[in-house]
């Protein structure tokens, strides 16, 4: 409540409400009596909280922060094998968590290790095994004296790592699709082109489905040195979503490496998958592009792209109505890679990796407990149980000494992963047939 008598409850006439408490959370707003808060309102704090954009609390309002996930602080475009390792984890993190244990002298859990927006729980009920519990896991720490916030960031760890080695064990399919330049040369008969004030680059389009493209590398041929901006457009959004500053030589070749440039079909910022890539001719003065000599465009699978030159319109913009095809390389050629990317997939059926996450991370936490070198009662106790926790993980039909037989969790997680891989790989109705494939895309 604003102005209430809380630790952190908000001051009337302030803007921020900052609470430690949910450092890294990542969440939604409710004002009580309005329902929830628009996105564009609000802005939640990586320290914990949220800071009101435009408008302040008044006194004796109620709100409400529902937390969705947490913020890892990783790169923003951690991608690695065909998804965005930083962006998934933050979504997947949290559908799980641990419930704070009664037993005295337990460790204090964050918000971030109890959140669960499943409403399942690693240690509720014994579920996904019995030896699972808060306590049993932190006595496999290396450090017996470990603090409450070192705690928190051990159990932070072993989510965090069954996630990443779930997602790669499920989609572990073949990735890369392309990996090209989008013309080839033969011979130095290159034309300078005169300036026009326009935009001009490559309209790259992506193919519908779970594609990306990385403009991993471009390089430029003009006439005289330089110094400006390359740009990437979204056909439906105003300001670039990529932007560069290269330097160039004139009458040289100058490869510059991108930045994590990835287009996507669609994802939380795009949805469908046309791009401008280029520069102003504006920025360049009275240097001159040369038009390379092309003796083949390249063909690809994932995307397709032709030439364009458009007229700008103010200092950052473009007329994007009806734009032109070009044939011209306006002294710039791309080195692309497309792959398979699961990204927005995931992210939209996350209720699916519930279960094989949670017996990931038993996984992880029962072989911790079956190695550890830590001397305590705890550990004697699963030393003792060591003969019994491998079977419980490792136990397959292949072991007919172990009677009767049981799964042990590996083998249920395996059947777990096939009926994710299934949903997200193949056509249910042909088992193990790919349906990646696309037709190379030149037309709109």
């Amino acid at each position: 409540m604003v102005g209430g008598s809380g630790q952190y409850d908000p001051a009337p006439g302030s803007s921020s409400w900052a609470d430690p408490d949910y450092a890294g959370i990542t969440g939604w707003l409710e004002r009580q009596g309005l329902g929830t808060m628009q996105a564009s309102t609000y802005a939640v704090r990586p320290t914990g909280g949220v800071d009101l954009v435009g408008n302040v609390f008044a006194g004796g309002e109620i709100y409400f922060f529902h937390p969705t996930g947490i913020d890892l602080q990783t790169e923003p475009t951690g991608y690695t094998n065909g998804f965005n390792y930083a962006y998934l984890v933050n979504k997947l993190f949290g559908r799980i968590g641990w419930k704070q244990p009664t037993i005295a002298g337990s460790p204090a859990l964050n918000t971030a290790n109890t959140t669960s927006t499943s409403g399942r729980y690693f240690n509720a009920g014994g579920g996904f095994h019995p030896m699972l519990t808060v306590d049993n896991v932190v006595s496999t720490m290396e450090d017996p004296l470990a603090g409450a916030v070192a705690i928190n960031d051990y159990l932070t760890d072993v989510q965090t790592n069954a996630i990443f080695i779930l997602l790669n064990a499920v989609l572990n399919t073949p990735q890369l699709i392309d990996s090209t330049m989008l013309f080839e040369r033969s011979i130095r008969n290159d034309l300078p082109l005169q300036n026009f004030g326009k935009f001009c680059g490559y309209r790259i389009r992506v193919a519908p489905g779970e594609f990306a493209v990385q403009l991993s590398k471009v390089s430029f041929i003009f006439s005289g040195n330089a110094n400006f901006n390359f740009y990437v457009f979204h056909d439906m959004r105003k300001a670039p979503i990529f932007t560069q500053s290269v330097s160039v030589v004139g009458n040289d070749q100058v490869p510059i490496e991108l930045n994590n440039c990835v287009l996507k079909y669609a994802d939380n910022d795009v949805q469908g998958g046309i791009y401008y890539c280029g520069y102003f001719q504006s920025d360049i003065g009275n240097v001159q592009a040369y038009d390379e000599f092309v003796s083949q465009w390249n063909e690809t699978k994932a995307f397709g792209y032709t030439g364009f030159e458009v007229d700008q319109v103010g200092s950052l913009d473009f007329n994007r109505l009806n734009v032109p095809y070009s044939f011209k390389t306006n002294g710039m050629n791309l080195e692309v890679q497309s792959y398979r990317d699961f990204t927005n997939k995931v992210v939209r059926n996350a209720g699916l990796f519930d279960n094989a996450i949670g017996m990931m991370v038993a996984i992880i936490a029962l072989q911790l407990m079956a190695f550890s070198t830590r001397s305590n009662k705890n550990q004697r106790i699963t030393k003792e149980l060591a003969a019994q926790l491998y079977i419980d993980v490792n136990n397959s039909e292949n072991a007919g000494h172990f009677n009767p037989y049981v799964a042990g969790i590996k083998v249920q997680l395996g059947l777990e992963m096939n009926r994710i891989r299934d949903t997200f790989l193949f056509d249910r109705s042909k088992r193990g047939v790919f349906m990646a494939t696309r037709p190379p895309i030149f037309n709109d």
